[in-house]
């Protein structure tokens, strides 16, 4: 007797009632989630990314942000990224509708993404931490995306769009730590020290007031004089893309989750 036409039979139904159970059937359901709009408001939840976010989302995925960097929130009695201020809810379906591809990521070599915009909603913050990570975050190992910006000469007017540093280089001579005990009751706030000067948060227009302390040797700003850093198109489409990233809205009630009606 043949089998082949049954065994044939028998792996075709196994292979399509795993594709339709694992594909057909949640495409089915994902396609019913909508956006919703709350009352009195005028624009849904979430909303569509404008031309701007759109192409930051590009420079997002081609200078690999998805590989450390994940936008999904857990929940449950393990893991639950809520507990380490990364969103107020899990995620949710209705999170992704305008997104494609979907950047879910898988590794966390930094913090989960999909709320930066509402953890950190200041722009010139979004900026500082691309241009030099290790200034928000000492020790951080993200690396700077400096390329991202152009460093010229001031012109008659500064750009409307350079970056602010609050931050000075510190050099002592001696009795560093005394020294920088003194400079930190001055309101220096020490971030890490690099290449033997220390750098830290300070307004540089009054850095004469650390440069008299006893054992320093010298202050610098962070950017030199009659300089300025300049974000590209691509830093300020990237950082309209990261803003945009705020999914703190109301979503169906957790039991609803992987069920939605």
């Amino acid at each position: 007797m043949n089998y082949g036409p049954l065994l044939f039979l028998g792996v075709f139904l196994t292979f399509a009632g795993a594709w339709i159970g694992m594909v057909y059937m949640p495409t089915i359901t994902l396609n019913q989630v909508q956006a919703t709009v709350q009352e009195g408001a005028t624009v849904s939840n979430p909303r569509p990314y404008n031309g701007q976010e759109q192409l930051g989302r590009i420079v997002y995925q081609r200078e690999g942000c998805v590989y450390c960097h994940t936008q999904q929130i857990r929940g449950g009695k393990f893991n639950n990224d809520q507990l380490r201020g990364w969103g107020s809810r899990r995620s949710h379906p209705q999170d992704y509708i305008y997104d494609y591809p979907v950047l879910l990521g898988t590794m966390r070599t930094g913090p989960d993404l999909i709320n930066i915009g509402a953890r950190q909603p200041n722009q010139n913050w979004q900026h500082t931490h691309l241009y030099d990570p290790q200034l928000i975050t000492p020790g951080s190992v993200m690396a700077p995306f400096r390329f991202l910006y152009t460093k010229k000469k001031i012109g008659s007017v500064p750009s409307p769009d350079a970056l602010v540093f609050n931050y000075v280089f510190v050099t002592i001579e001696q009795d560093e730590q005394k020294v920088l005990e003194e400079l930190t009751n001055a309101g220096f706030v020490p971030v890490e020290k690099r290449d033997g000067k220390w750098v830290g948060q300070f307004d540089p227009a009054d850095r004469e007031t650390l440069a008299q302390i006893p054992g320093v040797k010298a202050v610098e700003p962070y950017v030199e004089d009659g300089y300025e850093i300049v974000p590209t198109e691509d830093a300020k489409n990237l950082v309209a893309y990261l803003l945009s990233l705020d999914r703190t809205y109301d979503v169906p009630p957790a039991e609803n989750y992987g069920r939605i009606k």
